[in-house]
Protein backbone atom coordinates (compact mmCIF):
# COMPACT_ATOMS: atom_id res chain seq x y z
CA UNK A 1 0.00 0.00 0.00
CA UNK A 2 2.93 2.38 0.73
CA UNK A 3 3.59 2.43 -2.88
CA UNK A 4 0.32 3.77 -3.77
CA UNK A 5 0.20 6.36 -1.38
CA UNK A 6 3.69 7.60 -2.50
CA UNK A 7 3.16 7.28 -6.25
CA UNK A 8 -0.63 8.70 -6.44
CA UNK A 9 -2.83 9.05 -3.47
CA UNK A 10 -4.08 12.56 -4.75
CA UNK A 11 -2.97 11.86 -8.23
CA UNK A 12 -6.86 12.37 -8.78
CA UNK A 13 -8.94 14.26 -6.18
CA UNK A 14 -12.32 15.31 -6.19
CA UNK A 15 -11.61 17.24 -9.53
CA UNK A 16 -14.42 18.35 -11.88
CA UNK A 17 -13.17 19.42 -15.11
CA UNK A 18 -14.20 22.87 -16.23
CA UNK A 19 -16.14 23.40 -18.59
CA UNK A 20 -14.25 25.79 -20.74
CA UNK A 21 -12.57 23.66 -23.82
CA UNK A 22 -9.81 26.21 -24.68
CA UNK A 23 -7.77 26.96 -21.49
CA UNK A 24 -6.68 24.25 -19.45
CA UNK A 25 -6.90 25.36 -15.69
CA UNK A 26 -5.60 23.56 -12.86
CA UNK A 27 -7.96 24.50 -9.39
CA UNK A 28 -7.48 23.17 -6.27
CA UNK A 29 -8.49 19.78 -5.69
CA UNK A 30 -5.63 19.06 -8.69
CA UNK A 31 -2.60 21.22 -7.80
CA UNK A 32 -3.62 22.02 -4.23
CA UNK A 33 -0.01 23.50 -3.58
CA UNK A 34 -0.14 25.16 -6.71
CA UNK A 35 3.44 23.32 -8.49
CA UNK A 36 2.06 23.17 -11.73
CA UNK A 37 2.33 24.66 -14.54
CA UNK A 38 0.25 23.42 -17.68
CA UNK A 39 2.50 20.10 -17.96
CA UNK A 40 5.41 21.35 -16.01
CA UNK A 41 6.43 21.39 -12.70
CA UNK A 42 9.18 23.48 -10.59
CA UNK A 43 8.32 22.40 -7.14
CA UNK A 44 10.35 22.11 -3.62
CA UNK A 45 7.42 20.73 -1.06
CA UNK A 46 9.18 22.67 1.84
CA UNK A 47 10.92 20.42 4.74
CA UNK A 48 8.45 21.74 7.15
CA UNK A 49 5.04 21.12 5.04
CA UNK A 50 2.54 19.24 7.01
CA UNK A 51 1.66 16.83 4.67
CA UNK A 52 4.73 14.57 3.60
CA UNK A 53 4.28 14.44 -0.25
CA UNK A 54 3.19 17.12 -2.94
CA UNK A 55 1.19 15.65 -5.47
CA UNK A 56 -0.43 17.81 -8.70
CA UNK A 57 -1.95 16.53 -11.99
CA UNK A 58 -3.24 17.94 -14.86
CA UNK A 59 -5.55 16.66 -18.02
CA UNK A 60 -7.03 17.57 -21.32
CA UNK A 61 -10.15 18.68 -21.02
CA UNK A 62 -11.19 16.65 -24.31
CA UNK A 63 -10.95 13.03 -24.93
CA UNK A 64 -8.57 11.44 -27.03
CA UNK A 65 -7.55 7.84 -27.92
CA UNK A 66 -3.67 7.80 -27.60
CA UNK A 67 -0.93 10.24 -27.81
CA UNK A 68 2.89 10.14 -27.59
CA UNK A 69 4.86 12.43 -25.27
CA UNK A 70 8.07 13.39 -24.68
CA UNK A 71 8.62 13.55 -20.52
CA UNK A 72 11.79 15.64 -19.07
CA UNK A 73 13.45 15.94 -15.80
CA UNK A 74 15.78 18.30 -15.23
CA UNK A 75 18.42 18.06 -13.36
CA UNK A 76 20.10 21.73 -13.15
CA UNK A 77 17.32 24.18 -13.24
CA UNK A 78 15.90 25.50 -9.76
CA UNK A 79 12.76 25.49 -8.63
CA UNK A 80 10.66 28.59 -8.90
CA UNK A 81 8.13 27.48 -6.26
CA UNK A 82 7.36 26.40 -3.13
CA UNK A 83 11.29 26.02 -1.76
CA UNK A 84 12.85 28.10 -4.45
CA UNK A 85 16.42 27.42 -5.97
CA UNK A 86 16.46 23.72 -5.41
CA UNK A 87 17.20 21.03 -8.35
CA UNK A 88 15.63 18.14 -8.32
CA UNK A 89 16.27 15.54 -6.15
CA UNK A 90 17.44 12.53 -7.20
CA UNK A 91 16.45 10.06 -4.17
CA UNK A 92 13.17 9.20 -2.84
CA UNK A 93 10.14 8.70 -4.80
CA UNK A 94 10.12 12.02 -6.65
CA UNK A 95 8.44 11.11 -9.81
CA UNK A 96 7.00 12.59 -13.00
CA UNK A 97 4.44 10.69 -15.33
CA UNK A 98 2.19 10.28 -17.95
CA UNK A 99 -1.69 9.77 -17.23
CA UNK A 100 -3.75 7.85 -19.94
CA UNK A 101 -6.90 6.73 -20.96
CA UNK A 102 -8.43 8.61 -17.56
CA UNK A 103 -11.92 7.79 -17.39
CA UNK A 104 -14.65 8.00 -14.81
CA UNK A 105 -15.45 11.09 -12.02
CA UNK A 106 -14.14 9.96 -8.97
CA UNK A 107 -17.47 8.90 -7.32
CA UNK A 108 -18.27 5.65 -6.13
CA UNK A 109 -20.60 5.04 -8.82
CA UNK A 110 -18.18 6.12 -11.39
CA UNK A 111 -15.21 5.96 -9.88
CA UNK A 112 -11.50 6.33 -11.61
CA UNK A 113 -10.12 4.21 -13.97
CA UNK A 114 -6.29 5.22 -15.54
CA UNK A 115 -3.04 4.08 -16.79
CA UNK A 116 0.61 5.65 -15.52
CA UNK A 117 3.95 5.46 -16.62
CA UNK A 118 6.08 6.79 -14.16
CA UNK A 119 9.93 8.20 -14.29
CA UNK A 120 12.45 9.03 -11.71
CA UNK A 121 16.37 9.36 -11.57
CA UNK A 122 17.83 7.22 -8.31
CA UNK A 123 20.75 9.17 -8.20
CA UNK A 124 21.93 8.79 -11.66
CA UNK A 125 19.96 5.73 -12.90
CA UNK A 126 16.89 6.53 -14.66
CA UNK A 127 13.70 4.02 -13.30
CA UNK A 128 10.49 3.51 -14.34
CA UNK A 129 6.79 1.77 -14.11
CA UNK A 130 3.76 1.39 -15.55
CA UNK A 131 0.24 0.85 -13.66
CA UNK A 132 -3.39 0.60 -14.37
CA UNK A 133 -6.19 1.62 -11.78
CA UNK A 134 -9.47 0.58 -11.53
CA UNK A 135 -12.01 1.81 -8.97
CA UNK A 136 -10.49 4.76 -7.48
CA UNK A 137 -12.53 7.23 -5.80
CA UNK A 138 -11.72 10.60 -5.04
CA UNK A 139 -12.46 10.45 -1.62
CA UNK A 140 -9.21 8.07 -1.24
CA UNK A 141 -7.17 9.70 -3.21
CA UNK A 142 -6.88 13.54 -1.41
CA UNK A 143 -5.17 12.78 1.88
CA UNK A 144 -1.34 12.76 3.10
CA UNK A 145 -2.30 9.76 5.00
CA UNK A 146 -3.09 5.80 3.64
CA UNK A 147 -6.70 5.95 3.02
CA UNK A 148 -6.14 3.44 0.55
CA UNK A 149 -7.56 0.76 3.43
CA UNK A 150 -7.20 -2.85 2.36
CA UNK A 151 -10.00 -3.13 5.27
CA UNK A 152 -12.23 -0.51 4.03
CA UNK A 153 -15.08 -2.14 2.48
CA UNK A 154 -16.52 1.35 0.45
CA UNK A 155 -12.71 1.66 -1.27
CA UNK A 156 -12.74 0.07 -4.56
CA UNK A 157 -9.61 0.97 -5.69
CA UNK A 158 -7.00 -1.52 -6.89
CA UNK A 159 -3.32 -0.95 -8.73
CA UNK A 160 -2.38 -3.77 -11.25
CA UNK A 161 1.15 -3.65 -12.77
CA UNK A 162 2.62 -3.98 -15.48
CA UNK A 163 6.14 -2.70 -14.88
CA UNK A 164 6.93 -2.80 -11.17
CA UNK A 165 8.67 0.34 -9.60
CA UNK A 166 10.98 0.88 -9.69
CA UNK A 167 12.76 -1.06 -12.55
CA UNK A 168 15.87 0.25 -14.62
CA UNK A 169 15.35 1.93 -17.87
CA UNK A 170 17.13 -0.02 -20.50
CA UNK A 171 20.15 2.08 -21.96
CA UNK A 172 18.40 2.74 -25.18
CA UNK A 173 15.22 4.07 -23.77
CA UNK A 174 16.42 7.33 -22.77
CA UNK A 175 18.75 10.10 -23.08
CA UNK A 176 20.81 11.41 -20.04
CA UNK A 177 22.90 14.23 -19.90
CA UNK A 178 24.45 16.15 -16.98
CA UNK A 179 21.07 18.77 -17.53
CA UNK A 180 18.44 16.27 -18.14
CA UNK A 181 16.98 12.91 -18.49
CA UNK A 182 14.60 12.41 -20.92
CA UNK A 183 12.26 9.44 -22.68
CA UNK A 184 9.78 9.28 -25.84
CA UNK A 185 6.61 7.09 -25.07
CA UNK A 186 4.83 6.14 -27.63
CA UNK A 187 1.22 5.08 -26.73
CA UNK A 188 -1.06 3.41 -29.48
CA UNK A 189 -4.34 1.43 -28.61
CA UNK A 190 -4.70 -1.64 -29.79
CA UNK A 191 -7.74 -4.27 -31.44
CA UNK A 192 -5.52 -7.09 -30.86
CA UNK A 193 -2.43 -6.69 -32.17
CA UNK A 194 -3.34 -4.17 -34.66
CA UNK A 195 -2.68 -0.70 -33.54
CA UNK A 196 -5.93 1.37 -33.89
CA UNK A 197 -5.45 5.02 -35.57
CA UNK A 198 -7.79 7.74 -37.07
CA UNK A 199 -7.88 5.51 -40.83
CA UNK A 200 -9.10 2.11 -38.90
CA UNK A 201 -11.00 3.59 -35.53
CA UNK A 202 -14.60 3.20 -36.53
CA UNK A 203 -13.78 -0.31 -37.69
CA UNK A 204 -12.05 -1.37 -34.76
CA UNK A 205 -13.64 0.98 -31.66
CA UNK A 206 -15.49 -1.44 -30.24
CA UNK A 207 -13.16 -4.06 -30.73
CA UNK A 208 -10.38 -2.65 -28.41
CA UNK A 209 -8.78 -4.66 -26.01
CA UNK A 210 -5.47 -2.71 -24.67
CA UNK A 211 -2.52 -0.46 -25.26
CA UNK A 212 1.06 -0.52 -26.81
CA UNK A 213 3.16 1.80 -24.96
CA UNK A 214 7.04 1.89 -26.42
CA UNK A 215 9.61 3.87 -24.71
CA UNK A 216 13.19 5.44 -27.32
CA UNK A 217 15.58 7.72 -26.45
CA UNK A 218 14.12 10.61 -28.51
CA UNK A 219 11.17 11.63 -30.77
CA UNK A 220 13.68 10.71 -33.90
CA UNK A 221 15.08 7.07 -32.77
CA UNK A 222 13.87 4.65 -34.82
CA UNK A 223 14.21 2.02 -32.41
CA UNK A 224 12.02 1.42 -29.19
CA UNK A 225 14.12 -0.15 -26.17
CA UNK A 226 11.06 -1.35 -24.42
CA UNK A 227 7.93 -2.48 -25.57
CA UNK A 228 4.79 -3.38 -23.50
CA UNK A 229 1.19 -4.64 -24.68
CA UNK A 230 -0.88 -3.83 -21.44
CA UNK A 231 -3.82 -6.24 -21.75
CA UNK A 232 -5.32 -7.88 -18.76
CA UNK A 233 -3.73 -10.79 -19.36
CA UNK A 234 -0.68 -9.47 -18.66
CA UNK A 235 -1.36 -7.32 -15.75
CA UNK A 236 -0.72 -8.79 -11.78
CA UNK A 237 -1.99 -7.58 -8.69
CA UNK A 238 0.25 -5.25 -6.33
CA UNK A 239 1.31 -6.81 -3.32
CA UNK A 240 1.00 -4.00 -0.96
CA UNK A 241 -2.99 -5.02 -0.15
CA UNK A 242 -4.57 -7.62 1.56
CA UNK A 243 -7.80 -7.01 -0.21
CA UNK A 244 -8.99 -9.68 -2.66
CA UNK A 245 -8.52 -8.00 -6.01
CA UNK A 246 -11.13 -8.75 -9.14
CA UNK A 247 -9.90 -9.86 -12.10
CA UNK A 248 -8.32 -6.82 -13.85
CA UNK A 249 -11.08 -4.93 -15.99
CA UNK A 250 -8.78 -3.04 -18.67
CA UNK A 251 -11.52 0.10 -20.23
CA UNK A 252 -10.00 1.24 -23.85
CA UNK A 253 -11.83 4.55 -25.09
CA UNK A 254 -11.40 8.20 -26.17
CA UNK A 255 -10.45 9.63 -22.55
CA UNK A 256 -8.46 12.50 -20.72
CA UNK A 257 -4.59 12.07 -21.28
CA UNK A 258 -2.20 14.46 -18.74
CA UNK A 259 0.73 14.78 -16.15
CA UNK A 260 1.37 13.90 -13.01
CA UNK A 261 4.34 15.01 -10.70
CA UNK A 262 4.86 14.16 -7.02
CA UNK A 263 7.39 15.67 -4.97
CA UNK A 264 8.25 14.51 -1.39
CA UNK A 265 8.75 16.80 1.58
CA UNK A 266 12.08 18.59 1.36
CA UNK A 267 12.78 17.67 -1.79
CA UNK A 268 12.58 19.33 -5.49
CA UNK A 269 11.53 18.00 -8.80
CA UNK A 270 11.67 20.55 -12.26
CA UNK A 271 10.08 18.27 -14.81
CA UNK A 272 7.77 18.57 -17.94
CA UNK A 273 5.38 16.89 -20.26
CA UNK A 274 5.55 17.95 -23.91
CA UNK A 275 2.99 16.47 -26.14
CA UNK A 276 3.50 15.42 -30.06
CA UNK A 277 1.02 17.39 -31.09
CA UNK A 278 0.80 15.58 -34.35
CA UNK A 279 0.11 12.33 -32.86
CA UNK A 280 -2.99 13.45 -30.63
CA UNK A 281 -5.33 15.08 -33.31
CA UNK A 282 -5.81 14.89 -37.39
CA UNK A 283 -5.05 18.27 -37.80
CA UNK A 284 -3.01 20.49 -35.57
CA UNK A 285 -2.36 23.88 -37.28
CA UNK A 286 0.09 26.65 -36.34
CA UNK A 287 -2.18 29.69 -34.77
CA UNK A 288 -3.59 30.24 -31.19
CA UNK A 289 -2.62 28.99 -28.18
CA UNK A 290 -3.68 28.71 -25.12
CA UNK A 291 -2.30 30.14 -21.37
CA UNK A 292 0.38 27.13 -21.43
CA UNK A 293 1.19 28.15 -24.78
CA UNK A 294 -0.23 24.74 -26.35
CA UNK A 295 -2.46 24.64 -29.60
CA UNK A 296 -5.67 25.94 -29.12
CA UNK A 297 -6.69 22.86 -31.00
CA UNK A 298 -5.43 20.41 -28.44
CA UNK A 299 -8.02 20.83 -26.32
CA UNK A 300 -10.65 22.08 -29.06
CA UNK A 301 -14.07 21.04 -29.35
CA UNK A 302 -13.69 18.10 -31.42
CA UNK A 303 -13.55 14.42 -29.33
CA UNK A 304 -12.90 12.25 -31.75
CA UNK A 305 -9.47 13.40 -32.03
CA UNK A 306 -7.46 9.76 -32.94
CA UNK A 307 -3.93 9.07 -33.26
Amino acid sequence: MLKFSKKLMAVISAAALLSSAVVLTSCKDEDENNALDGYSISYGHPSDATVSYSRSWNVTHTNHLSADCTITIDRTSTTTKGTTGLKTTTDGGNNAAYIFGLTGSGTAEKPYSFGLIGFRLNGATPQYFISYYTGVQAAYCNSDVNDFDADDAANTAYEYILVRAWTNLPDNTYTLTSDALSVYVDLDALSGSTVVTKDNYSTLKDSMDGYQIKLFASSTATTAGVTKTLKTTALTKDTYSNKTAPAPTLTVEQARLGFYAMVSKGKALVAKLDFNNDSIVESVVSGPTDDFGKPIDLYGEVLTNIK
